[in-house]
């Protein structure tokens, strides 16, 4: 009968798990809880007693009593619980005895029972049911008719499912089977006397998490975004206009660079660093030629030292002065710097071109004697230099490159204002134009993108109406990437087109010969010599003189805007008075336009100029 309620009693249990493993309102992880239970014992009496002929019978019987008292269940790992159960428990029971030894046994006893388990959450999938085993121990403390034992002691094993029924409380029904190692008698007639138990309770307990600070942090997600602002074009006035195609025009064509007679160098160096200054001389097979230069003003100024070089060599009459001079500011300590700048100079010529020592003089001063502006980085970089000063006007004068067919973009410049937005740093960005899938400019940096302007070079569109076609990305730090493009249509105007619609040819000269000092606008005596002898002969009766004026980026807005018109006005000055009978027409274009790359101090040099265009119909 005993196996018969044990069976029993497990698959009740086991099936009000399975009725109850859907129940959302319990939590997975319950914390520190203590409180009350309340328990039924289901006393399953058996012993042996003497009978007839010296026979054994055994008596069973069931007997229904009450438990209750304290509770605590602490964790000790995920789904693992140490608990502990003090409180009042008894054995209740009638036992008819056949035997005519033994009388009928009617019997309560009281006892004070603690039990050490531990509570497992098994299954992965329901953490609301539990196992619960471990120890089963009492004391004795009251009784009737015989003399028990003192202590009761044994195991117990079971199932209960937690119940949250409040933000702190649970409730637990639980069911074990507690199986006792020692008797319920010390009476020789009751030593054989065993009470199991079926035990079916509730625990009330209460137990709060800790507040945990709910993280109020939106979800990062990476957003990546491109485009383009506007793509524009300046006018004559350095006003910005939207763009909208590009012409492409087949004419005559002359220009002349100026030759900046400075070489550039970092702080506290005595050779320029490469970006300044490309150092070739006779290194190369076949040596430096002028002729080799591209029609880039900025290309030209980086092999300052060369064309000297190769200048002296072919005019072996002429001297040459070089002064190193130094920052103030920065290399204020630096005694020797600016000796050791002109030094390195002297021994590049008379090692690469074979100069006599003896046509060169090389001097040390503190700074230049027109210096840049101390107050701002740019000016105190453009003070670390070299200055060349010849006895013969033809080492130091303009590169002049003449085509007698060339293809000019107007607008010669435009500007392309792309952005990149992101909720996070932009890593990469690039920006490349192309015409027929060749790749023309390339742009490049990270971080924020300004507006990034193209100044189109001679000959760099192709001799036909292919569009231009620009493409800007941008990359993230986590990996996106962002892509926009559009395209320029262009109109192309060969000398054969221009004829079979009788459009007069026009012969343009382009003069950007000419720099200015540091914040003037006075032109020297030098460059007043080369204006007569390199413009004043390309003005005709009936030619268009434009003179463009033009600053770096130091100082504000409006004061460049006044210095640039001076500058374009004392060149009209100067021309007009020897051809005065051309049309002449002045722009001050000031720092709006940078023409020039203004990070660098010979892209800042070259902005100190007028450029002057010489429009000549030829009929």
């Amino acid at each position: 009968m005993l196996k018969k309620i044990i069976l029993i009693s497990a698959i009740i249990a086991l099936g009000l798990s399975n009725n109850l493993r859907a129940d959302e309102n319990v939590q997975n992880e319950i914390p520190l809880n203590m409180g009350i239970y309340l328990r039924g014992n289901v006393n399953l009496h058996t012993f042996d007693v003497p009978g007839f002929s010296g026979t054994n019978i055994t008596a069973n019987s069931i007997g229904i009593s009450p438990a209750g008292g304290f509770v605590i269940n602490i964790p000790i790992a995920k789904s693992l619980y140490l608990s502990g159960m003090v409180g009042y428990s008894s054995i209740w029971g009638e036992i008819n005895v056949p035997s005519t030894y033994l009388p009928l046994l009617n019997e309560k006893i009281h006892l004070i029972e603690f039990s050490p388990l531990l509570r497992w959450k098994f299954l992965p999938t329901n953490q609301a049911l539990y196992v619960v085993g471990g120890g089963d121990f009492a004391y004795v403390f009251d009784n009737t008719k015989i003399t028990p034992l003192e202590y009761r002691a044994g195991v117990k094993l079971g199932l209960g499912y937690d119940f949250k029924i409040g933000k702190c409380t649970y409730l637990s029904p639980e069911v074990t089977f507690a199986l006792p190692f020692t008797d319920v008698s010390k009476v020789v007639n009751y030593t054989s006397w065993k009470v199991p138990q079926i035990r079916a309770g509730i625990n009330l307990t209460w137990g709060c998490p800790k507040e945990e600070a709910i993280d109020t942090t939106p979800v990062f997600t990476p957003e990546l975004s491109t485009g383009f602002t506007s793509v524009n074009f300046y006018n004559n006035d350095g006003n910005v206009n939207q763009l909208e195609k590009i012409k492409v025009q087949e004419i005559s064509y002359q220009e002349l660079f100026p030759l900046i007679p400075y070489i550039f160098y970092d702080e506290n160096q005595a050779v320029p660093n490469p970006k300044n200054q490309v150092l070739t001389g006779t290194d190369q097979a076949g040596g430096f030629r002028i002729a080799d230069l591209k029609p880039n003003a900025e290309k030209i100024n980086q092999s300052t030292i060369d064309i000297i070089g190769s200048r002296m060599k072919s005019n072996p009459n002429s001297q040459l002065t070089i002064t190193g001079t130094k920052d103030i500011v920065k290399e204020k300590k630096n005694s020797s710097i600016s000796m050791e700048r002109a030094e390195w100079a002297k021994k590049y010529l008379i090692s690469n071109y074979d100069i006599n020592p003896e046509r060169i003089t090389v001097v040390g001063a503190e700074s230049p004697a027109k210096a840049s502006s101390i107050r701002v980085e740019d000016g105190q970089a453009e003070n670390r230099r070299i200055e060349f000063n010849s006895s013969s006007s033809d080492i130091m004068e303009p590169i002049i490159i003449d085509q007698e067919k060339v293809r000019l973009a107007e607008p010669a410049y435009i500007e392309f204002v792309p952005y990149a937005k992101s909720n996070e740093n932009v890593t990469e960005w690039n920006l490349e134009i192309m015409q027929g899938g060749k790749l023309l400019r390339q742009f490049a940096g990270q971080g924020k993108v300004d507006s990034l302007l193209w100044n189109i070079y001679p000959n760099e569109l192709a001799a036909s109406e292919i569009p231009v076609d620009y493409v800007f990305t941008a990359r993230s730090e986590s990996g996106l990437e962002s892509t926009s493009a559009g395209t320029i249509p262009v109109q192309y105007y060969s000398f054969a087109q221009k004829k079979s619609h009788q459009s007069a040819d026009t012969t343009i000269s382009k003069f950007s010969l000419i720099v200015f000092d540091f914040d003037s606008p006075e032109i020297s005596d030098i460059d007043k010599e080369i204006l007569i002898k390199n413009v004043v002969p390309a003005i005709k009766y009936k030619s268009t003189v434009k003179i463009f004026g033009y600053t770096d980026r130091i100082g504000t807005d409006e004061y460049n805007q006044n210095l640039s018109s001076k500058r374009a006005e004392n060149a009209r000055s100067i021309l007009q008075a020897k051809v005065p009978n051309a049309k002449y027409e002045i722009y001050g274009v000031g720092e709006n336009v940078s023409i020039y790359d203004n990070n660098s101090p010979i892209g800042r040099q070259l902005s100190r100029t007028v450029q002057i265009y010489v429009i000549t119909p030829e009929k």
